[in-house]
């Protein structure tokens, strides 16, 4: 099986970048959440799965009204091959974390869906829009497990401060996004799929949208990854968590504070570590956690209980200390030029370092990343290389001459970028390119670029 997908990736080669990279950002995130790495810390039995790819049912699920939905969309094969490829890489290291994650959200959302009597199968759907990410963000305008934005968030109701984002929590954002579905439901007169498009891109967009008409890369691969996730999900066997999750989180309390405090000051209970309190109360996002808010539980480990209790007062009366901030120091170019770049989809900080010939180091250092994760509309500091001295008439160099020679004719793609097109002809950079057809980094498909032999 694993053949046959490298197989298809191989002689399929239109397949969607841009959606990939932003699936794999979310993955990425998702399996960095601190409860998931918890649970997989203290209980690696519930990561182990004997096969990989796990053992497939003999019997193919029957078809729901979701599933059928699907199928007007004109899937990829390339696309599905490697939506699959990377579920499975790594001894199928994501298709495990994510069935984790679904036997912890799954009956929330199922409870949900059926008591407002929708499809089931939506509960597949914060797969591809959060990856099943509590904390997920992109940033500027999307957060929570169902990629709520701002307007649709407080059309629902939800409680985004500087102290809480409710967007953030299970309960009160699967409630609102059955909200949302119940008028796409009765906007699109129980069109699933439109419905579906709608949640992820709005309704604006989903108004006019028809499987027939060409999509944008990101959709066409949050589309398939959908209909692969509900295939496999469904048609692999695999052992439900939900009571060892329950185990773990039943040693956690809900607790209730009388004035809103400083973060810092539950870091005078001794048997607190601040990082894990903020990672399992994700809704929690400023520095202060306000009191008297009953909207979302607030956990607290229960060994913690008592010491809270004995050091109440002094926890409400902390007051955090004035740190002296330290700008940060810019590298030291006296002639070099400060650039600000807003990341687009597909970008990683090896294209942007490329591009601007930087090293990805020097990216993130001058921007304090720490991993490999950045976030569209994140704004990027980037400083050049030292400007070229003025020159007189008599010291300008001629201008390059078009070079001669055989050449091959490539048409561009959708996906595509100079510096993808470069990697595929060796010797040859996204500046040459740029200079033998005159053009800038902005390609369209269809476009046809001339790629001189290098020596």
């Amino acid at each position: 099986m694993r053949t046959l997908l490298l197989a298809l990736i191989f002689i399929c080669t239109a397949f969607s970048a841009a959606g990939q990279s932003r699936w794999k950002q979310l993955v990425s995130q998702s399996q960095s959440q601190w409860y998931l790495g918890a649970i997989k810390k203290d209980n690696p039995q519930m990561t182990s799965e004997k096969d990989c790819p796990p053992d497939l049912k003999t019997a193919v699920p029957e078809s729901t009204a979701f599933d059928i939905a699907l199928h007007p969309y004109e899937i990829d094969p390339a696309v599905e091959a490697i939506s699959i490829e990377y579920l499975f890489a790594n001894d199928c290291a994501v298709l495990k974390d994510l069935r984790l994650l679904s036997d912890l959200y799954f009956p929330l959302f199922e409870r949900h869906l059926e008591a407002n009597k929708l499809e089931a199968d939506f509960k597949f759907l914060p797969l591809v829009l959060s990856a099943l990410n509590t904390s997920y963000s992109d940033g500027h305008n999307k957060a929570g497990l169902w990629a709520l934005d701002l307007p649709r968030a407080k059309k629902s109701g939800l409680r985004m401060d500087q102290f809480v984002d409710e967007r953030m929590a299970p309960d009160p954002s699967t409630h609102a996004a059955m909200s949302l579905l119940k008028s796409y439901k009765e906007r699109y007169d129980g069109d699933l799929l439109k419905m579906i498009v709608a949640m992820m891109r709005g309704v604006n967009f989903a108004d006019s949208f028809t499987p027939a008409q060409k999509i944008d890369d990101e959709l066409t691969f949050e589309l398939t990854a959908l209909h692969v996730c509900l295939r496999l999900f469904k048609n692999t066997e695999s052992t439900n968590h939900l009571m060892g999750w329950l185990t773990y989180l039943n040693d956690y309390q809900t607790i209730g504070f009388k004035k809103t405090f400083h973060w810092e000051a539950l870091s005078l209970i001794p048997s607190v570590n601040l990082t894990t309190v903020r990672g399992i109360n994700t809704c929690y996002i400023g520095d202060s956690i306000p009191g008297l808010f009953r909207g979302v539980p607030f956990l607290l480990h229960k060994s913690s209980m008592d010491e809270f209790m004995s050091l109440e007062d002094s926890i409400y009366n902390y007051k955090p200390v004035v740190k002296q901030i330290n700008k940060a120091v810019k590298p030291h170019l006296p002639e070099g030029e400060e650039i600000t770049y807003v990341v687009r989809s597909g970008d990683v900080l090896g294209t942007i370092a490329e591009k601007h010939s930087v090293r990805v180091s020097e990216l993130k250092r001058w921007n304090g990343i720490k991993g490999d994760n950045i976030n569209i509309g994140q704004k990027l500091m980037i400083y050049g290389k030292a400007k070229a001295p003025v020159q007189t008439p008599s010291t300008i160099p001629a201008a390059p001459t078009q070079p001669t020679g055989d050449y091959d004719e490539y048409t561009v793609k959708s996906g595509d970028s100079l510096w993808l097109i470069a990697k595929q002809f060796p010797g040859v950079s996204a500046e040459n390119i740029m200079e033998w057809n005159n053009v800038s980094n902005d390609i369209r498909p269809g476009q046809k670029l001339k790629i001189y032999k290098t020596k």
